[in-house]
């Protein structure tokens, strides 16, 4: 009987050797954004943090949502990871776009039928309207008083207008006040 060979040239074992991953180019455009976002080249440590995390990220979140978070990553630090989890931002596209098939004019993210918006502003201008009726303000005297405070605003009142406008006020009462004597006496 004949020995085994015992020398390892003898024997086929695989040869076991660190086989460096080519990073994806899903990958590589998540390092550029960051590095878009940095304003230059990372460090050779943050790049080749930023691409593993990147790599692992792509298997579970969509490729337009990491690059967004990346782009936002240098004000918060370099580790992706973290700042993913954190992360608030929905990746889901379809949540995102998703809109009503017939929005309001007034308010785009509602329904147009029944928006609860313009009903609100609806029942605040039918009271607004009820309590000037009641008190016999009607829009052309409110705009014309609005339009009296700007050309005030406008043109401000100095001391002698006042002194002018107060003489005004006397002589028209003094008017006023000789018009009821003499109709008091003419009885």
């Amino acid at each position: 009987m004949e020995a085994a060979p015992t020398t390892a040239a003898a024997v086929d074992l695989p040869v076991q050797r660190e086989v460096q991953e080519q990073p994806t180019s899903e990958a590589q455009q998540v390092l550029a954004a960051y590095e878009e976002a940095l304003g230059g080249p990372a460090l050779p440590n943050v790049r080749a943090k930023v691409l593993d995390q990147a790599a692992e990220l792509l298997a579970v979140r969509p490729l337009w949502w990491l690059i967004d978070r990346v782009r936002e990553l240098p004000q918060w630090g370099s580790d992706l990871r973290i700042h993913c989890e954190k992360s608030k931002v929905s990746f889901t596209k379809a949540a995102v776009l998703q809109g009503p098939e017939n929005p309001c004019p007034s308010h785009p993210r509602l329904e147009a039928a029944g928006c609860p918006q313009c009903a609100a502003d609806d029942e605040v201008d039918r009271r607004r309207r009820a309590f000037d009726a009641e008190r016999g303000i009607d829009d052309a005297s409110a705009l014309q008083a609005l339009a009296s405070l700007i050309q005030q605003a406008k043109n401000p009142r100095t001391p002698n207008d006042r002194k002018r406008d107060a003489a005004a006020r006397q002589a028209a009462e003094a008017r006023r006040q000789s018009a009821q004597r003499a109709e008091y006496l003419a009885r």
